[in-house]
């Protein structure tokens, strides 16, 4: 389920590889322009997509977990973080509102994983919130690479979008199986939806750059799925 380091970059530099030589459109509609709740990114602002913790896990009850269910949500909590973060930096560097946006989603995806911690009474491997700051060495390196892919081209940002999301939803279908505690499956079937809606949004916009995102984590299946449905909203 959770993937290697290198396995995980190696993907990230080929899927961006295979679209050299793509001339992608004048990037104008995707500049801020306005703070509408469709963005020119085409990412819907949905206050579904924002995640409430306290909702979430209200009524919660804690209970045992196993130790693989503990690195599960261990991992979610600073996988959410790299998101964020990686969204934030390309966020500054490109002035796209399709970055700034599902930041802003990734931290309420953050801080859900923050409740599921301290309702299991688990420490919480994010010490530091500052962006790139992380305890696991493998999310500080994964930032450091996916920034620095993203930093060459707009085509090349998305596409790491892209990237992120596909491994998020090929985690979370496998941390759902290891667990039935319903408050749990709740919170990483929210963040799943999220996901979805976000790979929507960066396919939509890599195509329009010209290229076209081909799954490296979930089937092409599940991914043509996606694609084809509309965005989902409600908890």
């Amino acid at each position: 389920m959770n993937l290697t380091l290198s396995s995980f970059i190696a993907v990230v530099v080929s899927s961006v590889f295979l679209l050299t030589g793509c001339i992608p459109p004048s990037q104008t509609n995707l500049n801020k322009t306005t703070s509408s709740p469709e963005t020119a990114s085409g990412y819907v602002i949905d206050p579904s997509d924002f995640l409430s913790t306290p909702q979430l896990l209200e009524g919660a009850q804690t209970g045992e977990v196993s130790d693989k269910v503990v690195e599960g949500m261990l991992r979610m909590r600073e996988e959410e973080k790299l998101a964020r973060d990686v969204y934030t930096t390309l966020g500054n560097q490109w002035n796209l509102n399709i970055f700034t946006n599902i930041a802003s989603s990734e931290q309420t995806h953050m801080d859900a994983m923050e409740g599921l911690l301290k309702l299991f009474s688990i420490e919480d491997p994010v010490h530091n919130t500052d962006t790139g700051a992380f305890t696991s060495p493998e999310m500080r390196e994964l930032y450091q690479t996916l920034t620095t892919k993203g930093s060459t081209s707009v085509l090349d940002a998305l596409m790491v979008g892209a990237t992120i999301e596909d491994l998020d939803l090929y985690d979370l279908n496998g941390l759902m199986l290891l667990t039935t505690n319903p408050d749990i499956l709740r919170v990483y079937q929210n963040l799943a939806k999220g996901s979805r809606n976000h790979l929507r949004a960066f396919q939509r916009q890599i195509m329009q750059q010209g290229g076209s995102y081909t799954p490296q984590y979930i089937s092409k299946e599940d991914f043509e799925q996606i694609l084809q449905s509309a965005q989902e909203r409600g908890r």
